[in-house]
């Protein structure tokens, strides 16, 4: 039977046309992406951050206190300060502890991510969020489980460098995990991390930014805002066919490549959750 939204599997390219249809439904699925990525982090990723960084995965400080052990704050630093879960409480995801570092806890970007729903990446891979300008990882430096908010610019922005910042710290616990595993994840060839990064980030910066431009309780600023940021993020994305030719093996050559697809919101993005070879993988 033909249908206004027919369903092709992942490695079919007619699924890599962003129609109406195909819009809609990355929008109303959302929040399932989320969940499939953060239960790959969590089956997948923590246990080997667990042998390569230390900690107990289950314990809710665990990323405070990777990321103060790993990058002690300098002499004179603020104070840091707790931060209320980015999570709503509703969720079923465990609150993670984490603090703020010279940023204020109350602050507007905080509260724009959490009425998004947008604060899993958070929950998941940081306990400090710094204020600063955001790491950039072809700087060749990084900041493990620590996020990093503007301090000038107005809310939206802020928030959406904040979830770049962040989306980059994951990837990397990503290939941590990857590299950490045993030789069977090795085999996989991964994408170049520069690259990979600056398409997961811009991928997170634009679903924030359209769930703020498109859900309802945003004023007619923070929409507008919103919208010029999303279509920024839309300008500096790889089209379909580009980003398919850099993942090596293909969409779902290894679970990296799954996260980016399933990040990478100018395709039909949800069809990644229900078509997926790793739906049996319990471990790296």
């Amino acid at each position: 039977m033909q249908t206004a939204f027919p369903y092709h599997p992942s490695q079919d390219s007619r699924g890599d046309l962003l129609t109406a249809p195909v819009l809609e439904r990355n929008a109303r699925r959302s929040r399932g992406v989320s969940g499939r990525i953060t239960w790959a982090h969590v089956l997948w990723i923590e246990p080997e951050l667990e042998r390569r960084y230390g900690g107990d995965r289950h314990d809710p400080g665990v990323n405070r206190e990777r990321a103060l052990r790993l990058c002690p704050l300098p002499p004179g630093a603020p104070v840091p300060r707790p931060l209320a879960p980015l999570v709503p409480a509703a969720s079923a995801l465990p609150a993670r502890a984490a603090d703020a570092v010279g940023a204020d806890p109350e602050d507007e970007a905080f509260e724009l991510i959490r009425r998004t729903h947008s604060g899993y990446l958070c929950e998941l891979a940081v306990g400090i969020v710094r204020s600063g300008a955001p790491y950039h990882p072809d700087q060749g430096s990084r900041t493990p489980f620590t996020a990093f908010l503007p301090e000038d610019g107005a809310p939206v922005g802020r928030a959406a460098a904040l979830l770049a910042s962040t989306a980059r710290e994951l990837l990397s616990q990503w290939y941590d995990a990857h590299h950490q595993a045993g030789e069977s994840a090795k085999a996989y060839p991964l994408p170049p991390p520069a690259w990979a990064h600056h398409v997961f980030s811009l991928s997170v910066r634009y679903e924030f930014c359209r769930r703020v431009r498109d859900e309802p309780g945003h004023a007619p600023a923070r929409r507008h805002e919103a919208g010029e940021l999303l279509d920024e993020a839309a300008g500096a994305l790889p089209p379909p066919a580009a980003l398919r030719d850099r993942l090596p093996g293909g969409v779902q050559g290894s679970v990296v490549n799954e996260l980016l697809s399933l990040a990478y919101p100018l395709w039909d993005r949800v069809r990644f959750c229900l078509d997926s070879p790793f739906d049996g993988l319990g471990s790296l």
